[in-house]
Parts: structure tokens; C-alpha cells; sequence
């Protein structure tokens, strides 16, 4: 009898053999694992649901669980992941989705879905979380009257790890054993705390922007930034989702349209509340 039941970490190795369909790019099996073996801590063992035929697996739609604090008050999410079944049972696969949608008491969060299936997401309450990016080129700050950039930037993990505190060492922490790259601006007393990936696009390798802890002192510092991204990473381009960018577009910048929008559906939160540190994103290195 086909049946959907609720996925748990003990549920990867049955889970896993179903990754083969998604080869572009190719994702290795302990970066899946991460889907199911949080390295935060988590007091639901909820990891999605599987479509089950007898006792044996045959999909998959996985839930990224994690909370934050957003205004002085802790949310909760579920970042929508890997929806997969095999293609005997794709009529089945509705069972899954109506599974998830049951999920009423956390913002939901979906980064990866395809245009086609767009407006079944939308029947269901919900709306667009990002739609465009800022694409930024490499290039350094103009001199200005005032000398050189008198604060300091670093990518070096270690001198990362001391200097952090709070949340934003939980941060790093957490994502330091992932894809992610981190980075940390310290300027006239104040700090920021970057998360990124470097990723592979059609034409070039680009470094792509997940959280900022200070938009404010981001901006004030992106040629700076930008500069040693592009340098350090090799990457052609440094690419922030819209709702991360404060303010109008800084020079040799523009914005794009995303091939796939970023939805999302939430009681509480607007999109510029929500970034993509915990999400498929940056635990599958997308």
C-alpha cells in the first residue's frame, strides 16, 4: 500500500539511492547526509516525508528545520528541499506535497522551485521571497580623499572564530563544516558577518551573498568588498538577492531576474526578515 510517513534522520540511507536524479551539478553523498544530520541543534526529528510503497522508499520531500531570532522573538522555519519520487510513482507525488502544506506552525521557505509547479506553490498561500539579484563586477572602490580602507577584512577561519560572539558565532559554527565561505568586515568599531558560496554559473564562477549581520556597514564597505572576494575566490562576479541589498545599485552593478523564484510563506515575517543561511542553499552548496 503506497503511504506518506514523516522522514527522519534514521531515514538517509533508504532516502539516498532517490539523489541519483538530481546530477547538475553532481552532490556527493555526505552533503546530503547534511539534510538529515543537522550540526545545530533541532528537537524535532521531523525531516520531510517519504512515499512509501509497502516498506519500501519510493520519494521524498525533505524539510530543512531551524529557528531564528527575528525582532526579539524566535521564529520558526522550514526551508523545502529535494522533492523526489521514482517515476513509476510520480501520480503519487501529490501525497508528498499536500504533507509539507500541512505544516501550519513555522514560515516556509522554498529556493528551488521550478517554474512549472510554480502556481500549485501559489494555491497554497504562497508568495514570491525573492524574484531578482544584485549582480555586482569585482572591481575596487574609487580612491576617495582620506586614504586607504582603514579597517580590516578577513576570510582566515581561525581569526574569524575568535572574534565572533552570540549568534553569529553559532553561525559559523554551524556552517563551517559546509560549502560556505565566511567572511568578516571590522570598521570604525563596528562588525559584519558574511556568508557565501562560490558557485558555477553558465559562463563564470561567482561569489553568492546568503547573510550580512550589518547591511548598514556592508554597503558602507562593498568596494572593499567586493574587491577581495573577486581576488581571493577567482570569481568574476559577487551576486546578492535583492531583499539583502539596501539602497540604490552602486556602480558597474545591475539587477537580473532569477531563472527560479525564491517563494516563501509566512504569518509573521516579511522577505527582506528571511535570508538563506539554513536552506538547501548553502547545506548543498547550490
Amino acid at each position: 500500500m503506497i503511504h506518506v510517513e514523516i522522514a527522519t534522520p534514521a531515514s538517509f540511507e533508504s532516502v539516498l539511492p532517490l539523489f541519483d536524479v538530481f546530477r547538475n551539478p553532481p552532490i556527493p553523498p555526505e552533503q546530503w547526509r547534511r539534510l538529515f544530520h543537522y550540526s545545530w541543534a533541532c528537537e524535532e526529528d521531523m525531516r520531510g516525508f517519504v512515499l512509501k510503497d509497502g516498506d519500501r522508499v519510493v520519494g521524498f520531500f525533505g524539510t530543512i528545520l531551524y529557528e531564528r531570532m527575528i525582532d526579539g522573538r524566535v521564529e520558526k522555519f522550514a526551508n523545502l528541499t529535494s522533492w523526489v519520487t521514482l517515476p513509476e510513482y510520480r501520480n503519487h507525488s501529490l501525497q508528498l506535497f499536500k504533507a509539507v502544506m500541512s505544516i501550519e506552525d513555522r514560515t516556509l521557505t522554498c529556493h528551488t522551485a521550478i517554474p512549472s509547479i510554480d502556481p500549485l506553490y501559489r494555491r497554497f498561500g504562497f508568495e514570491n521571497l525573492e524574484t531578482k539579484w544584485v549582480v555586482l563586477l569585482p572591481l575596487p572602490s574609487i580612491w576617495k580623499p582620506g586614504g586607504w580602507f582603514a579597517g580590516r577584512i578577513t576570510m582566515n577561519p581561525e581569526v574569524i572564530a575568535t572574534e565572533l560572539r552570540g549568534v553569529q558565532r553559532e553561525f559559523f559554527v554551524h556552517l563551517r563544516a559546509t560549502e560556505c565561505e565566511q567572511m568578516l568586515i571590522t570598521h570604525r568599531g563596528a562588525k559584519c558577518h558574511v556568508v557565501f558560496t562560490v558557485t558555477k554559473g553558465r559562463r563564470a564562477h561567482f561569489s553568492r551573498i546568503h547573510h550580512i549581520s550589518n547591511r548598514e556597514l556592508f554597503r558602507e564597505c562593498l568596494g572593499h568588498i567586493r574587491w577581495r572576494m573577486g581576488l581571493k575566490n577567482r570569481t568574476a562576479l559577487l551576486a546578492i538577492d535583492s531583499r539583502l541589498f539596501e539602497g540604490p545599485l552602486p556602480i558597474y552593478s545591475r539587477e537580473t531576474r532569477l531563472a527560479q523564484v525564491a517563494l516563501f510563506r509566512s504569518k509573521t515575517l516579511r522577505p527582506e526578515q528571511i535570508d538563506n543561511l539554513y536552506s538547501e542553499v548553502t547545506l548543498l552548496g547550490l
